[in-house]
């Protein structure tokens, strides 16, 4: 009986033994995969890290769950990081977890379900994953904007019509929806909101949310236009360019490429150089088109402006190169003092909009 007690355990003590040493084996190995990862050598580290993740090593599943959602080596796989985040997370491993989470919030390799991203960050966050608790802490507090703001806009508010809009058009704690938001968008563009209205005119020209229609997308920016909105400035000017919602008409075009100009758009000045250069929309002017192509090379070394540059001053006497050099000086300081208050106007935007979600907690 003795000597059969002694086999028995000097069995136990063999497997002990050999499972100890793989484990070590296995660690080791996991490092070498992980410094090859880190060292961007990712050919020998999917190998190691497909290896261990088929004899169920979390913490390699993890990492193949990283290569196939960032495309390393393999080519990029949402189905696959799915299925190793999976794997892993169900095994109670704190990063596979938070990034199961993550797709499950994006909809990446799975249907989009907020819910189980909930879940599976909440039991990353359990664990003390940093990261997830960050991230639960930001989904509350936009589930809570959320909430205050679809509150604001049934309300009237056009700050809160215009956040609602933007909440559905992107996705943000709710499922994206154009048809929605452009519901919201209208109501605040309908109240005044400049870039409600700038939205709403993009929407209408690109047909999302509702039925394409330029002469409508037209009325929209013009309108953000008239309060200053820069970027509705230069569409309107390539509107009225291209006869796309309105009749064409190259005066008009000249005008709005003008005021966004001064506003420091550089596509707009280099257009309004180009007007002044051939004589669209405006009396052929060197000087005023040189004028254009140096702010831009003087603020930002623009390529296309240099060659325009270039190309005009050969048509010019260097007299009239000096006089329009001196006028692009001047118009510099009036882009800079523009684009300051443009600045602030949008910061007191922001701070209002900040001002309603403090205002309407819940």
């Amino acid at each position: 009986m003795g000597r059969r007690y002694a086999i028995i355990g000097s069995v136990l003590l063999a497997i002990l033994v050999l499972t100890a040493v793989l484990y070590v084996k296995t660690v080791g190995l996991f490092e070498d995969g992980r410094t090859a990862y880190e060292n961007g050598d990712y050919t020998f580290a999917f190998k190691v890290f497909q290896k261990l993740a088929k004899n169920d090593d979390p913490r390699a599943q993890f990492y193949l769950g990283n290569m196939y959602r960032d495309g390393q080596v393999v080519r990029k796989d949402y189905i696959q990081a799915f299925k190793w985040y999976e794997k892993a997370a169900k095994k109670g491993y704190s990063f596979a977890q938070y990034s199961l989470g993550v797709m499950y919030d994006k909809g990446q390799g799975v249907s989009q379900d907020y819910v189980q991203g909930y879940k599976w960050e909440k039991k990353a966050a359990e664990q003390g994953l940093v990261t997830a608790q960050y991230s639960l802490g930001v989904a509350y507090e936009n589930a809570q904007f959320f909430k205050s703001q679809k509150k604001a806009a049934e309300q009237g508010d056009a700050n809160g019509q215009f956040n609602l809009g933007e909440m559905y058009y992107r996705g943000q704690e709710v499922t994206q929806d154009y048809t929605e938001a452009f519901k919201w968008y209208k109501k605040a563009a309908e109240q005044g909101d400049a870039t409600a209205q700038l939205t709403l005119g993009e929407m209408y020209r690109d047909g999302q949310g509702v039925t394409q229609n330029y002469t409508e997308a037209f009325k929209w920016y013009r309108k953000a236009a008239e309060q200053g909105d820069t970027t509705a400035q230069l569409t309107l000017g390539e509107m009225y360019r291209d006869g796309q919602g309105i009749t064409q008409d190259y005066t008009e075009a000249f005008k709005w490429y003008k005021k966004a100009a001064e506003q420091g758009d550089t596509t707009a000045q280099l257009t309004l150089g180009e007007m002044y250069a051939t004589g669209q929309g405006v009396l052929q002017d060197y000087v005023q088109a040189y004028r254009c192509y140096y702010v831009l090379v003087s603020s930002s070394k623009d390529s296309s402006a240099i060659k325009s540059c270039d190309r005009i001053a050969s048509k010019m006497t260097s007299k009239q190169v000096g006089e329009a050099q001196k006028l692009a000086i001047e118009c510099s300081v009036r882009c800079v003092s523009a684009q300051a208050q443009k600045l602030a106007k949008e910061c007191n935007v922001r701070a209002n909009k900040h001002l309603i979600h403090e205002k309407n907690p819940k």
